[in-house]
């Protein structure tokens, strides 16, 4: 047996005393969501009675949530004064929904996890696929949202106008996997004269996306619960899956049906999280999370579909076009490799 270097024993047993502190203090982040302890304490300044009457809340699990917060330096306290508050950045992260840092949607995935890990620890034990619709609902919540946070705005400013100029002044467009339709509904809004179609397979979150358009009037957007290579639509300029592919157990067959959906010349748009190549460049505090959310939920998903090829959510830029070469397409060209996303365009 090797010998232990106990100064590595004491740092990894406090690593994971922080992580565990992590996982609550995450929990505790949706509550202050959920009861409106952030926006209350952006207003300004207050100790734990001030910030329960403000929020309308009980004023011992307020102090004890505030004291919580503040050990984790989510929040200011100033023992001058026994007031909590909230800097301008951490306002941004904690109290401002429109912010890219928002932070809150975490909460939501570590509830859906937590509720869903014996069916993933079941998973481990038999090989079998978990379906997308099989987690918990917070889950979708939290996917919808952090969307909205990190895709959307590039999306819409960047991404989709690179492609548009090759469009025709009426364009037809697909979004593959499109979850509860915040892109399709964002692309809608932003390009009036397309016609946006959003597939996915799992019908409550198609439901749920019919029910957004239809509050925003977006009469040219279009949801269809199935897969697009099944759906009588085709003609396609444009395609689109977001964060999606490395769910799907054919990676390539899926790639090579939305080329036959896409026109000649038709455009798809290939959006996946940032990785690097190499397993070894991907172990990061960023890199960390990604794969603890690919072991739970996106390698499952995949597992679950025919084909059972997992690419994971880490599966960096070389593999990407690697699945887009043997799906048939001939232009490939890097948009993005870098921040939170890959994004790669290919001609049909």
């Amino acid at each position: 047996m090797s010998e232990i270097d106990a100064a590595r024993l004491e740092a990894l047993a406090k690593r994971v005393a922080g992580d565990v502190g992590g996982a609550m203090g995450i929990l505790l982040l949706r509550i202050g969501e959920q009861t409106g302890l952030f926006t209350s304490l952006a207003k300004g300044s207050a100790t734990s009675v001030q910030l329960a009457d403000r929020a309308g809340l009980a004023e011992r699990y307020v102090r004890e949530w505030a004291a919580a917060m503040a050990a984790a330096e989510y929040i200011d306290y100033d023992p001058a004064s026994a007031a909590f508050s909230l800097s301008p950045e951490q306002e941004q992260v904690f109290a401002c929904e429109t912010s890219p840092a928002y932070s809150p949607p975490f909460g939501d995935l570590l509830v859906a996890l937590a509720h869903d890990e014996p069916m993933i620890t079941q998973a481990f034990r038999t090989g079998e696929g978990i379906p997308w619709g099989a987690h918990n609902g917070c889950l979708f919540c939290c996917t919808e949202r952090r969307t909205g946070q990190t895709v959307v705005p590039q999306l819409i400013k960047a991404w989709l106008p690179r492609v548009t100029g090759a469009l025709p002044s009426v364009p037809k467009i697909a979004d593959i996997g499109c979850g509860r339709g915040r892109a399709v509904m964002a692309i809608g809004e932003a390009f009036p004269q397309a016609q946006v179609y959003g597939f996915d397979l799992h019908q409550p979150s198609i439901d749920h996306a019919r029910q957004g358009a239809a509050e925003a009037g977006l009469g040219n957007v279009h949801f269809i619960a199935g897969p697009a290579e099944h759906a009588t639509e085709s003609g396609f300029d444009l395609a689109l899956i977001i964060d999606a592919l490395h769910d799907m157990g054919d990676p390539v067959g899926v790639a090579a049906n939305v080329r036959k959906i896409l026109k000649p010349g038709g455009r798809f748009l290939l959006i996946e999280p940032f990785a690097a190549d190499r397993l070894e460049d991907n172990i990061t505090p960023y890199g960390r999370f990604a794969y603890a959310v690919s072991t739970c939920v996106c390698t499952p998903a995949a597992l679950s579909q025919p084909g059972r090829n997992a690419l994971g959510a880490q599966a960096g830029y070389a593999r990407l076009e690697q699945v887009l070469i043997d799906a048939g397409y001939s232009q490939i060209t890097a948009v993005q490799n870098e921040g939170y996303n890959i994004v790669i365009e290919a001609v049909a």
